[in-house]
């Protein structure tokens, strides 16, 4: 299930988040910090297709990033983006589950 709060919300929540905490970009071997709020670097977050980009911002919740809950269609959206980058992304997505810390905990 999608989020029903319009896209263009959380474009906003996400574009006015700061960084209050260390969070790398979730492209693997990008170390840019960025809000907790931002899936990564906007150079890495362009690289995506559009379509993964759409499905990351249907399932995104304002406040995720704060609480730790993200859904399990962020992470699946999430984890597409992933195996997008280690098949076609120019980037190698081995060990990322420890790159992105809990994110992809299944416990």
């Amino acid at each position: 299930m999608t989020d029903p709060v319009p896209i263009d919300a959380k474009v906003a929540h996400v574009r006015a988040a700061d960084q209050v905490r260390a969070h790398a970009c979730h492209w693997p071997g990008c170390d840019q910090q960025v809000a907790p709020a931002r899936w990564g670097c906007l150079s890495h977050w362009y690289r995506l297709p559009p379509r993964i980009r759409s499905a990351i911002w249907r399932a995104y919740r304002i406040g995720q990033e704060s609480d730790g809950r993200p859904s399990a269609d962020y992470l699946a959206a999430a984890r597409a983006a992933q195996d997008w980058i280690a098949c076609c992304g120019g980037g190698a997505a081995a060990g990322v589950a420890d790159r992105q810390g809990k994110l992809f905990d299944e416990g």
